[in-house]
């Protein structure tokens, strides 16, 4: 699934209009205001409404659904017993920030953003949930 959101924010960034960035970046502030209030829930939310729109802008209506049906239970299951901190939270909404502008510089950079989210997400994921250190991801 890293590889399809890493095409779906290709594919988004030849696709995506300016109101399409400007709800990507609401979204990032509901992640922000989550943060603050130490929601993990509305965070997800939040997260997936995030990603389910880079879906949406990438045009490809039959791969929604399929995404929706895998992802969201994946993060949910992956963050069930992962509790992050505020400035965690804080920290992964600004990166989601980032990820709506990427999508300004075209597919090849977008792509790229995406891919260091991702990684970003499974070594943060690892060293929490296995307690491996930065050395043994």
């Amino acid at each position: 699934w890293a590889r399809t959101f890493s095409a779906s924010q290709s594919v988004a960034a030849r696709n995506v209009r300016e109101h399409d960035i400007e709800e990507l970046h609401h979204h990032a502030a509901e992640m922000r205001a989550a943060a603050a209030r130490e929601d993990n829930i509305a965070y997800l939310r939040a997260d997936m409404a995030f990603h389910q729109k880079i879906w949406q802008i990438a045009g490809n209506e039959q791969l929604i659904p399929i995404l929706e049906a895998v992802v969201v239970p994946l993060l949910a299951c992956a963050t069930e017993n992962w509790r992050r901190t505020a400035a965690e939270i804080e920290s992964s909404a600004g990166t989601h920030a980032l990820l709506a502008d990427s999508l300004r510089k075209g597919p090849a950079p977008a792509r790229r953003a995406m891919r260091k989210h991702i990684e970003r997400f499974f070594r943060t994921y690892l060293s929490r949930t296995l307690h491996l250190g930065a050395n043994e991801i």
